[in-house]
Order: C-alpha cells, then structure tokens, then sequence
C-alpha cells in the first residue's frame, strides 16, 4: 500500500489546531480592580473639553506611559472581572487606548489615517491575553456582551466624526453617570446631531445608520435615543408632539424625517493654533 505523505503546509495548521497554538497569547491573571488612573492622566493631559486629541503632546510625552498601560491591560484576566460595569469599563477605555496608540504609529504622516483601510483590523496589540483588533473590541466584544447604545456616545475612532473622546477614563464606580453624560454631550453637538425644528427634520451622525440595530433594541429607532438625551427642552417638547407613542414606533411612521449626516475620517486632532474645527 502506498501512504500519501501529507503535505507539509497541512501538517503544520493541524498540528497548531490541535496544540491549540494557532495564535500566541501572554498570560493573564486574575484582578479584582484594574487600575485606569495611568490613562485617566494621560487624557486630562492630552484632550481638550471639546473631545480632540493633542497628537503632539501625546507623542512627545505621553507615549511610553499609553504604551505601559496597554501592556498592563493585556495581561488582565477581564472575564474574572467580579462585575459588569468592571469588563464594560475596560473594554471602552481598552478600545481608545488602542486607538490613540495605533494613530501615533502613523507617525509621522498621521494623514495616512484617512487611507489606512486596515486601521480597525490590526492586531498589533495584546488585550487580555491576546492580540485584539479595534473591530474585535467593538463588534465581537462591546456590541454582543453589553448590548447597551451608548457605548457608542464613547467609542472615539479618532475622527473629526466620531463622538468626541472624554477627557478622562471610565471607571466602574461612575460608568453609568459617564455613559449618559457622553451621550448628551453627542447629541447636542451640532457638528453630530441637531434637530431643524423650522424645516422639521432631524440631522443625525452616520453612526445611528451603521448600528441601526442597536439603537432599535432599546429604543426602537434613532429618535427614541436622541429624545432620551437631548437637554434642550424645546427639542422635547416638539419631539414629543411629533412623534408616535413609544409603543407604536415599530408600526408607524415618525413625522419627522431623519437625515443622516455625511462623516468625516478626518483626523481629530487640535490643531497648533486652535481652530473653530477644535471646537
């Protein structure tokens, strides 16, 4: 009997398979707190009240701390986290650390952001034992074990549309208190979200078309969220006279017409100057 060799490309996958040695990780270790505070300093320092970034300063003085506290979160066991707004908390701050680091990788043409068609892919970086891609966090992570909208008032994918970056770390003990404060502070940026009570239309960021699903769950459409978090009290009261009962969003048509806003991928960075895009 003749035996056909296996070639040696397959012999190598099966046996990574079976080893379960498919992809390198770093160990991790079980915490009962995870200390934010290096990246809490770090975006004081480093981000304006308007949510944009001083790349410069980051770069200059700040990297070899943001990188520290990546390699920190990469060996916490989150999933031994003893509560959820613990691994909630994590996985925001986890994600725009990640993605304020993968920007100063640019460097020095940060410009190449708007061109890198895999920023949110890479996997250069080790979150809780394993390399993570920004989609990863997001998508597989954030969006399937929390399923909670808001979180999207806190991701910053460094774009001059993205929800502006808070100026300070989520921590556990007020994470509910910060996730809808960053949400009402998107919704009555005009840049992202306003509402055209004369012409009866409501502008809305691209961000409630892409996650469309997410925003239904809990709230049935787009106008739901931003009727929940809009602080203007005119804006209330005129979505409330204009709009179906809460119960009849998913059978009937809202009066009021959404447009969704173009988005910009242009980097959000402060400018030297300071600029009317800073704020």
């Amino acid at each position: 009997m003749v035996t056909r060799k296996m070639p040696m490309i397959l012999s190598v996958v099966l046996f990574l398979s079976a080893t379960g040695c498919t992809e390198k990780q770093v160990p991790v270790c079980p915490v009962d707190k995870v200390d934010h505070s290096p990246f809490d300093a770090i975006l004081q320092t480093c981000v304006n009240c308007n949510g944009m970034v001083d790349y410069k300063k980051l770069e200059q003085k700040y990297e070899g701390q943001l990188r520290s506290y990546l390699d920190y979160l990469s060996g916490i066991d989150v999933d031994k986290l003893p509560r959820k707004r613990q691994r909630l908390a994590f996985w925001i701050n986890a994600y725009n650390a990640l993605c304020l680091q993968q920007v100063l990788d640019l460097n020095p043409e940060r410009s190449a952001y708007l061109e890198d068609k895999l920023f949110f892919d890479r996997r250069n970086y080790f979150i809780a034992g394993r390399r993570r891609s920004l989609n990863e966090i997001q998508n597989q992570i954030i969006r399937e074990q929390f399923s909670d909208p808001r979180v999207f008032g806190e991701l910053c994918k460094a774009s001059r549309s993205s929800p502006p970056l808070r100026a300070e770390a989520y921590r556990p003990e007020t994470l509910a208190m910060q996730l809808d404060q960053q949400c009402r502070l998107w919704i009555a940026n005009k840049k992202h979200n306003y509402l055209d009570i004369e012409n009866n239309r409501l502008y809305l960021s691209a961000i409630f078309k892409n996650f469309a699903q997410d925003f239904d769950r809990l709230y049935d459409n787009p106008l739901g969220f931003y009727l929940k978090y809009t602080t203007d009290p005119v804006q209330k009261e005129y979505l409330l006279t204009h709009q179906p009962p809460r119960s009849d969003l998913r059978t009937q048509t809202s009066q009021i017409p959404i447009t969704y806003l173009p988005y910009n991928w242009s980097l959000n960075q402060l400018s030297s100057i300071g600029s009317a895009d800073d704020r």
